[in-house]
């Protein structure tokens, strides 16, 4: 980062996850009270999502809608979007991912994504309007969502080694756009993986954290050869790391040759 410029933080936990707003700025002015006033909103946003989708708390709409208390008749907007999504999610990723994967809606593998994405566009991403703020993020979990108004400005993005998380893997350099990693290094097996895929961490970088979130998850969830189909179909881009850590990057569809860790 340019060493004129000025990182603030903040940090919001929320379903069971710490969410951390990044904000670069100019340092000849002062900007607290515009970040406190949007880290607030965020905040609140947050909570709102958690408690409207969360299926641990029992009068969450997910919870209610699991038990038929609520449809999507009566379901507001935020609702029938997520819902909306997540059959597209089904639909593109060939199965893949699939919110009655247990039988029952849980869109908990888009939410967090939808959630990110969303708080930096309703609310982040206006800051940039004002020419002392160069570039603002959030990092939910490992999954990014970036933008800057700045041409000359990267963000610098490390990979984390799923084997040792002191060490990067790799690092990305994005001027904006989304990273999502999903993975069996920290919550275990998470997702069930089929035989046939010997993924242990896959990282999806893209424009859009919604979408790059649901083919991380997905990706987990089928078989390694379907994912590379998709992924070239798809033109995806980002990189595997395999049960025996050998390393494979891929972009717009391409795939390269694998490293070893």
């Amino acid at each position: 980062m340019n060493s004129t410029l000025r990182k603030q933080t903040r940090v919001l936990n929320h379903m069971t996850v710490p969410f951390t707003l990044t904000f670069i700025t100019l340092p000849e002015v002062d900007v607290t009270s515009e970040i406190v006033t949007v880290s607030q909103k965020v905040d609140h946003f947050l909570a709102q999502i958690d408690q409207q989708f969360s299926p641990f708390k029992v009068d969450s709409d997910v919870s209610r809608f699991q038990r038929h208390e609520l449809d999507l008749l009566t379901a507001d907007a935020t609702f029938q979007t997520i819902y909306a999504l997540s059959m597209g999610a089904k639909q593109f990723t060939q199965g893949g991912f699939n919110a009655y994967y247990h039988g029952y809606f849980d869109p908990t593998g888009l939410v967090k994504g939808w959630a990110i994405e969303t708080a930096q566009q309703q609310f982040l991403q206006p800051l940039l309007d004002h020419p002392w703020f160069i570039a603002v993020g959030i990092n939910g979990g490992g999954d990014i969502q970036l933008a800057t108004n700045d041409g000359e400005f990267d963000w610098e993005i490390g990979i984390e080694n799923p084997t040792n998380l002191q060490q990067i893997l790799a690092t990305y350099y994005r001027n904006s756009g989304a990273v999502a990693t999903s993975g069996f290094n920290k919550r275990g097996l998470h997702i069930e993986r089929p035989a046939a895929n010997d993924f242990r961490q896959l990282t999806i970088i893209g424009d859009s954290l919604t979408t790059a979130d649901v083919w991380a998850t997905a990706g987990l969830s089928m078989t390694a050869t379907d994912f590379r189909t998709l992924s070239e179909l798809h033109q995806l881009s980002g990189m595997v790391v395999y049960d025996d850590l050998s390393v494979r990057a891929f972009a717009g569809g391409e795939w390269f040759d694998a490293q070893k860790l």
